[in-house]
């Protein structure tokens, strides 16, 4: 399915990534337990919120194909990424080799605090190159950093939470009082 924004900016390579993305089939044609249906079930998602995940999860790899950075998902994005990366054909030939043109590993976070920075750092640069191309993202799949003190950054291509460091917050809060505002209008559990 072409996406249907503009980007004036973007290289018709990079489009051609977005619909080649959109439009990748994780099953066989005819399977019963398809990748969706085992994703909505190990996560008790509700199949929205699973398709919705999905879709995110396809959003996250054009980010990271398309400025070719290191990037990191949020917490809903990296259970998709988890889940892909047992169906080792689909993405490391499928997926990697044939549309991203170069393995991608998720590897584990060494668990210092300087790693743990880092990451929430790389998170809002995602964040940034998310609204580039494609908007706000959902605060339900892509939590904002500094809730209630919480990082809720996700996964960064790692393997654990962690508190967001005081100049993550700082740094998010310099952005201006847009983020403010929106967190105190913001769903539980995000005020």
């Amino acid at each position: 399915m072409p996406y249907k924004a503009k980007w004036p900016d973007i290289p018709a390579r990079h489009i051609e990534v977005w619909n080649q993305l959109h439009g990748f089939e994780f099953d066989k044609p005819g399977a019963v337990d398809t990748f969706e249906r085992k994703l909505k079930k190990c996560q008790r998602w509700s199949l929205r919120r699973t398709r919705r995940a999905i879709d995110e999860y396809w959003k996250f790899h054009f980010i990271r194909q398309v400025t070719g950075l290191e990037v990191a998902p949020s917490h809903a994005v990296d259970m998709v990424w988890h889940m892909h990366l047992q169906y080792t054909k689909s993405y490391w030939h499928a997926l990697c080799r044939d549309i991203l043109g170069k393995d991608v590993h998720h590897t584990p976070s060494d668990g210092t605090k300087v790693d743990k920075q880092r990451c929430g750092n790389i998170y809002l640069e995602t964040l940034t190159y998310y609204r580039r191309f494609f908007g706000e993202p959902p605060r339900d799949i892509w939590p904002v950093p500094g809730m209630s003190g919480w990082a809720m950054l996700g996964y960064c291509m790692q393997d654990g939470f962690y508190r967001v460091s005081e100049t993550v917050v700082r740094r998010w809060n310099q952005l201006g009082d847009r983020v403010g505002e929106a967190l105190r209008h913001a769903p539980y559990p995000y005020h």
